[in-house]
């Protein structure tokens, strides 16, 4: 994978390439759920029992997992969200490595801090104790009198927070810093150029509650069509029994007479 960041030039920082993760996740859960609509759809066109049986029992342990989670996302908000914190610290701690990182956890973490314009699971003095991060940056020398030929020499700095926990400018996926090299966000952070306060945990419960209403209604919607959806195979199920029930009985007919 690219590098999204460089040490030289942060004016740009390109999301997508962070996306490539949680794409190939989405795509291989996709291709499962297209596997399994396929066996329903065979099974259904093919009257094929085995088939359909698999289709339902996936259907119906779906619709258990998704109640389960919603139940419990409602009933113990506070307690799952204390848990999560520990391994989401745990992450930052052991593999965060910045706004370089190509690993799974640092590409994250950045789209994390990105997206919900946070920064840390609590706030920015998590990254203090984040092995792997590295604090020190190099920037490119600047024109001296306005000529592109002639630069100051490079400076090293050391960062507060990571460069994702600045406030961006642009829309997703392409987005920048406000000013070209200019890091003085994550330098001298303030709460007028950094979202160093603000914890992902709570932006995410933030964000959440914001969109409960939406949220339930698509979670009701998904269910409402899945249930249907089992219905409707529960029905095909019992059509085929009557016709072999059927069959048999009109076979047994034959063999009387």
């Amino acid at each position: 994978m690219r590098s999204a960041g460089s040490n030289g030039n942060l004016v740009n920082f390109d999301l997508s390439v962070y996306l490539s993760p949680l794409a190939l996740g989405l795509l291989s859960l996709g291709s499962f759920f297209i596997v399994v609509s396929f066996f329903g759809c065979c099974g259904g066109i093919g009257k094929i029992r085995c088939f359909l049986m698999f289709y339902a029992v996936i259907i119906v342990f779906t619709i258990l997992v998704e109640i389960a989670v919603v139940i419990a996302a409602t009933a113990f908000k506070v307690e799952i969200t204390n848990f999560v914190r520990k391994p989401l610290l745990e992450s930052l701690k052991d593999r965060y490595e910045g706004i370089n990182g190509t690993d799974v956890i640092s590409a994250g973490w950045n789209v994390l801090m990105v997206v919900f314009e946070c920064c840390g699971v609590n706030n920015f003095e998590d990254f203090q104790s984040a092995d792997e991060w590295t604090r020190k940056v190099t920037l490119p020398g600047q024109p001296i009198n306005g000529s592109l030929g002639v630069t100051s020499q490079p400076i090293t700095v050391i960062l507060s927070t990571p460069i994702t926990c600045c406030k961006w400018t642009g829309s997703i996926p392409q987005i920048r810093l406000p000013e070209e090299n200019n890091i003085n966000c994550a330098i001298s952070p303030t709460d007028g150029n950094s979202n160093k306060d603000k914890g992902c945990v709570d932006a995410i419960v933030e964000y959440v509650e914001d969109h409960y209403v939406y949220i339930s209604c698509g979670v009701a919607v998904i269910c409402l069509c899945q249930i249907v959806m089992l219905l409707i195979v529960i029905c095909l199920l019992q059509a085929m029994k009557r016709r072999r029930d059927m069959d048999k009985e009109v076979q047994r007919m034959f063999r009387d007479e």
